[in-house]
């Protein structure tokens, strides 16, 4: 009988009544033993030389009391030839694995029409319905044509399926197929080889593997495969990690089944086991499986994951190949859509965190269990897992980001609002559209210009109307703005750039010979005839070709620099939007051309050239789109080359995106930096880009799975990204939606809308209500720019995350593990946003620490821990609170763009339970390109609060100075100060201080202690300054009354900004802080109608009476203000410099008296113009208190430790958070792969 042909034997299978482990070994080997003898020779049950093989059987486990019963099935069995080097003798006959899964596994009875398994060993990986690796993960859904391929691959088919619990695979793997080891070459080398069992589904396994792991300080490093395979040409630096835990990696061959684990030092938890099975590892299939200590997965991207953790109660299948797919929540799909990022964190049951990254580029999928377990898949390369093992959340994304490079740093201009139009058809009409949102009091700092500008959508081309662009341009640097262009991918070949690009021996993806190249299409242009050029379809209506950014000359990317430097002098733009990259080429493969009759690519998948169009697995990737579906749908041939021709692009295509950004970023940071944002990311493209998860998924849907998207992002070191506010969908004309994105928005890093112009809607020009959620939303943002810009520094000089889960804070608490909605900007602020339509409360979470609201509406009020109710109407702020222990920095922004760099600090500190809190201050010029931080010139601050009964200390401690001009210190703010301060008593370095006593103030409602002075701390000669002041105690604290009266008389030559009046309570965000040119709506009811949303068991505190009387603010130069009695308490206030000092002009209400000026009023120096003046009515009565009473059904138990170490004058400053110290040492290699 030749190899590798089909025949039917009778082969005698047993059911063993037991569950002795010896004596399924004893079946094994004598089963194993009559393939020896037997080779590919019939067994039946009157075959003389069978016989005596039976009767030997049931001798030999009589011995050991085990019941058999022998049962003969018809059973079609492959014979297979093994590949070659194989150094098992059974060539030409049936594998073991042939009748081993009947003889170990099941007990087949003559059925008609099929054969029935029976289950026998539950408590095996491979058969507890929990635990399976799939032997034919394509899709099928004839379940007899699944059993026949089943059964001749030589695995374990299961007719009843448990289909409706955990969606399990029908086929699956026997537990030992995999490898086994050969020797050992090292303590931490092994050669593994090809067991002669079962046989890989998809091509012939690779008889010898290398196995080796190493140790990159912290990091453990498991490299299994050969060296003259593929491996991803990426530069990461490597560097070592440090950790308080470690790893160990323990092997084991049981059953002569090669299988490793990864334990956790400190615990003895098993990171992986690998004991499940399946191993396989061909030239084009690659398959790991591994048990996991945990369901509480999070990451693998990029996809439209519905929740933050991933669900493994069912088998669920995602691809990771880089595609032209927009995120669509709607129909929760399982497909890949722009980038990939095989990395993952797991959540221990003890709360331990790890990581797991896969360095691998070819196309790949993951499946994950309810074991918990998860199989890896690719078809190409080797298997490089590392491996880090936190043990704290962020201290695991440190880790991996010590690996591939911690973020960029972006600009201080960039982390502001950004507005997108499309659909204009000049640049006049855009600067028109740029002023109106100006006017509107809608803050923002950059304008990013989608392919309006193009003509006819090709790269480095201005269309008619944009001829002005370069003028326009200068005009709105002019005013502080900056502009950003999008480009494509794809180069059209009929354009000036392309002839440039031929005449510099610049490097496309091509055809590896000439014989492939479809020479109807590029016999078409000129440029391209007698070339080898890959002609796609783009979105010029022609053909387009793909720049190689792989090539290992300078050639290519020299000329891309070269492109953006020639354009950028008629067009002066600060930033671009790499669109398309993917790449992504239309039709690719289809019958008829589907855009503007432009005929599409042609891939080869079939004959000798389709090894890699069309291989042996394409992976969920390809599935997703059906029995059509290939590799090559919306991109380019996968036989491609790239490199210069040295690589293909079955191999490279994930890697497209990456290295156009590299390219880009190379080109565009000259002496500033500039922003850059990539569609395709791969591990390390934070490094060099931001991300925006744009799209046309603008649903409800949508905006929930933003948030998803920006916390795994930033698990992947991405943590410049953001959503387009409203969606990425002209159609969608959902006011309230858009509403709620705007106040989402503002705590996106990448905070840019998109506005059609056949979409009025939802143009806050237009619609009234989004102008108000727009300004609002801005006006926090910039508020609180200091402190995302500190996140950024820290982030980009330390590696971690900006905007975090919850549980990265509090992995000790149970309740967090799920939490998806709400999020963490840093260790200090979280955000509950709205997220569903028609709500005016929203379910929230707080973990047990001290908690203080941010927003107007609540400004200062403490908030107990636990679950909660809060009050969310859509003509407030969303909820958003200060943890307790920590203190940011922050700025009073002007309406101006080109003044809000140089706006004062003021110091918002939160107090814990133990009366400390601490934080810190990044600042440099905001713009110059950071080459390394060793020569970067910045600041970097440490603030360290403590209070006592009597005392309280501020100390500011200068970590790292520079020798340029910075803000001073002008407010200090403090949540949770039960004692009123003796104003009197207070001392910078124990001489005077700046204190405004007209501005300063302590609100007993609140516990709120508000200083002011003009130059309170000079950043700019500080050191280390300590600033003290005495409390008073209990008994002595007067009425505020008096100590504002006394300050209001004392300063009689320093007029006060603002008389507040009684009960009147201070809101530092304000809606209506911005000076508009045109009458904005008073909304004293929400915007659209509200629906119940009060979570079960929990009450709903009832919103606070709007005030009886409100006013409309416009901006003026004089206001009247009421001669009633002496306030209880004072407003937060900004004051001006003392030789520009001028009363304010500013009053807000929302539902208090409108003399208030809250601490987020701007600097009306630069709007007191407008000539027209505007009296404002003042409510003479006081409005009441908004309060905060949020009940809940269970008892609250707050603990909490002293973050902030207490410090002398001459010691250094205790960090209020650990931080990981990165060693920076030249990267070393323990173990040379070529030398295995």
């Amino acid at each position: 009988m030749t190899a590798n042909s089909t025949d039917t034997y009778f082969v005698a299978t047993m059911m063993v009544i037991t569950e002795k482990r010896w004596g399924k070994n004893i079946v094994s080997n004598l089963t194993d033993g009559v393939m020896r003898n037997n080779k590919c020779d019939r067994l039946s049950q009157n075959d003389g030389q069978s016989k005596p093989i039976l009767e030997s059987w049931r001798t030999m486990l009589s011995l050991y009391s085990i019941s058999i019963t022998l049962i003969f099935a018809a059973v079609p069995i492959q014979c297979n030839a093994l590949e070659s080097g194989s150094s098992s003798t059974n060539l030409g006959r049936p594998s073991p694995s042939e009748f081993e899964s009947y003889t170990e596994a099941t007990s087949a009875a003559i059925v008609p029409g099929r054969i029935r398994p029976v289950k026998i060993k539950a408590s095996e990986p491979g058969d507890d319905p929990r635990k399976r690796v799939n032997c034919f993960p394509q899709p099928i859904e004839n379940v007899t044509e699944l059993q026949r391929i089943c059964i001749t691959r030589g695995c374990i088919f299961d007719a009843e399926a448990h289909q409706s619990i955990f969606s399990a695979p029908q086929c699956y793997f026997p537990r030992n197929t995999g490898y086994a080891l050969l020797d050992q070459r090292g303590s931490n080398t092994t050669m593994i080889y090809k067991k002669g069992t079962y046989r890989n589904p998809y091509g012939a396994d690779i008889a010898f593997l290398h196995f080796s792991y190493s140790y990159n300080g912290a990091t453990l490093c498991i490299h299994i495969g050969q060296s003259s395979r593929f491996e991803p040409p990426v530069h990461f630096p490597r560097l070592s990690s440090v950790s308080s835990d470690s790893f160990h990696v323990i092997t084991a061959n049981d059953s002569d089944v090669f299988s490793f684990s990864v334990q956790r030092l400190s615990t003895k938890t098993s990171i992986w086991d690998t004991s499940i099975g399946a191993f396989l590892f061909a030239d084009n299939y690659i398959q790991i499986a591994t048990l996991l200590p945990t369901d509480r997965i999070y990451g693998f991207g990029e996809h439209a994951h519905s929740s933050l953790k991933h669900d493994l109660s069912q088998y669920t299948t995602w691809g990771m190949l880089a595609r032209n797919e927009a995120p669509d929540y709607m129909e929760k799909p399982l497909k890949n859509l722009y980038g990939v990022h095989p990395f993952y964190m797991g959540l221990e049951h003890d709360s331990m965190a790890h990581g797991v990254f896969i360095l691998n580029s070819n196309a790949q999928e993951i499946t994950t269990g309810p074991g918990p377990h998860l199989v890896y898949r690719t078809i190409g390369g080797n298997l490089d897992i590392h491996f880090f093992p936190g043990p704290k959340p962020e201290h695991v994304v440190q880790q991996y980001q010590a690996f591939i490079g911690t973020p960029l740093l972006p600009s201080y201009y960039s982390l502001g609002f950004q507005i997108s139009r499309s659909g204009y058809g000049s640049a006049s009409e855009l600067e028109t559209v740029v002023n109106n949102v100006s006017s509107a009091g809608i803050l923002f700092d950059v304008i990013n210009i989608n392919m309006d500008y193009m003509n006819e959508s090709r790269d480095f081309t201005l269309a008619e109307g944009w001829t002005e662009l370069e003028n326009v341009s200068q005009n709105l640097h002019k005013d502080g703005y900056r502009i950003t262009l999008l480009f494509n991918a794809a180069i059209s070949v009929t354009g000036a750039s392309f002839r440039r690009a031929l005449l510099k021996n610049v490097s496309f993806v091509e055809w590896p010979i000439e014989g492939l190249v479809q020479k109807e299409v590029n016999s078409l242009y000129e440029e391209t005839n007698h070339t080898k050029v890959m002609l796609g379809v783009g979105w010029p209506n022609e053909h387009v070709a793909f720049p190689d950014f792989l090539d290992t000359t300078s050639q290519t990317n020299d000329w891309w620099s070269d492109e953006l430097q020639l354009f950028n002098k008629s067009a002066h733009f600060d930033g671009v939007w790499l669109d398309m990259n993917e790449p992504s080429s239309f039709g690719t493969n289809e019958q008829q051309p589907s855009y503007n009759d432009v005929t599409p690519l042609s891939c080869p998948l079939s004959g000798a050239f389709s090894s890699y169009d069309n291989p042996p697995f394409k992976t969920a990737n390809a599935y997703y789109y059906g029995n059509h579906g290939e590799l090559s749908s919306k991109t380019l041939c996968m036989i491609a080359t790239t490199g210069g021709g040295n690589m293909t692009f079955y191999n490279t295509k994930n890697l497209y995106g990456l290295q156009q950004s590299v390219a880009t970023f190379k080109a565009l940071n000259g002496n500033t930096r500039q922003i850059l944002v990539s569609r395709s990311t791969f591990p390390s493209s934070g490094r060099y880009t931001g991300h925006c998860f744009s799209g046309n998924s603008s649903g409800w849907v949508g905006l929930r799975g933003s948030i998803i998207a920006a916390q795994e992002f930033n698990l992947f070191g991405i943590p410049y990204v953001g959503s387009y506010i409203c969606g990425d969908n002209s159609s969608l004309d959902d006011v309230e939606l858009c509403v709620r994105w705007y106040q989402l928005g503002a705590f996106y890093s990448l905070s840019s809308d998109i506005i059609y112009k056949d979409s009025p809607s939802k143009d806050p020009i237009y619609n009234k209500a989004v102008a108000v959620a727009a300004k609002q939303a801005s006006i926090f943002k910039y508020r609180h720019r200091p402190y995302l810009y500190s996140l950024h520094f820290d982030v980009a000089l330390n590696g971690g995350t900006v905007l975090r889960p919850v549980f990265f804070e509090f992995p000790d608490d149970s309740n967090t593990f799920d939490i998806e909605e709400q999020f963490m900007w840093g260790e200090a602020i979280m955000v509950v946003p709205v997220v569903r339509q028609k709500t005016v409360n929203v379910s929230a979470y707080l973990p047990n620490a001290r908690w203080y609201s941010l927003r107007d509406e609540d400004y200062g009020a403490e908030m107990a821990a636990g679950k909660k109710v809060l009050s969310a109407p859509n003509n407030e702020s969303v909820p958003v609170l200060i943890r307790g222990g920590y203190s940011i920095p922050r700025q009073v922004p002007k309406p101006s763009a080109t003044a809000r760099f140089a706006d004062p600090f003021d110091l918002l500190i939160a107090l814990d339970n133990d009366g400390q809190a601490g934080g810190q201050l990044y600042w440099d010029d905001g713009e110059s390109v950071v080459q390394n931080f060793t020569s970067h010139r910045f600041y970097h601050f440490s603030f360290s609060f403590s209070s006592t009964t009597t005392k309280s200390t501020l100390e500011i401690i200068v970590l790292r100075p520079a020798d340029f001009r910075i803000p001073s210190l002008n407010v200090i703010e403090i949540f949770g100060s039960d004692l009123e301060p003796d104003f009197a008593t207070f001392k910078l370095n124990d001489g005077p201080t700046a204190i405004d006593l007209s501005k300063s103030y302590w609100d007993r409602k609140r516990n709120l202690t508000h200083i002011e002075g003009v130059l309170l701390v000079d950043l700019q000669s500080s050191v280390h300054d300590i600033l003290t002041w005495e409390r008073k105690s209990a008994s002595s604290t007067v009425n505020p009354t008096d100590i504002s009266a006394q300050a209001t008389t004392a300063s009689s030559t320093n007029t006060p900004i603002a008389v507040p009046s009684p009960e009147s309570s201070p809101h530092p965000v304000s809606t209506s802080s911005l000076p508009s040119t045109s009458k904005e709506p008073s909304f004293s009811t929400p915007l659209f109608p509200p629906t119940s949303s009060t979570a079960s068991g929990e009450t709903t505190q009832p919103s606070p009476p709007p005030a009886t009387q409100t006013s409309t603010l416009t901006q003026h130069t004089s206001a009247e203000t009421s001669s009633t009695a002496p306030p209880e308490t004072s407003p937060s206030t900004i004051s001006s410099s003392p030789s520009t000092q001028e009363p304010s002009t500013d009053n807000t209400s929302s539902g208090q008296d409108s003399s208030v000026v809250p601490l987020t009023t701007f600097d009306t120096r630069e709007t007191t113009s407008n000539s027209e003046s505007t009296t404002i009515r003042i409510s003479t009565e006081p409005s009441p208190l908004p309060t905060t009473s949020i009940t809940t059904d269970e008892e609250i138990s707050i603990e909490t430790t002293s973050l902030v170490g207490t410090t002398s004058s001459t010691s250094a400053a205790i960090s209020p958070l650990p931080t990981l110290t990165f060693a920076f040492f030249a990267n070393t290699v323990a173990l040379s792969r070529d030398a295995l």
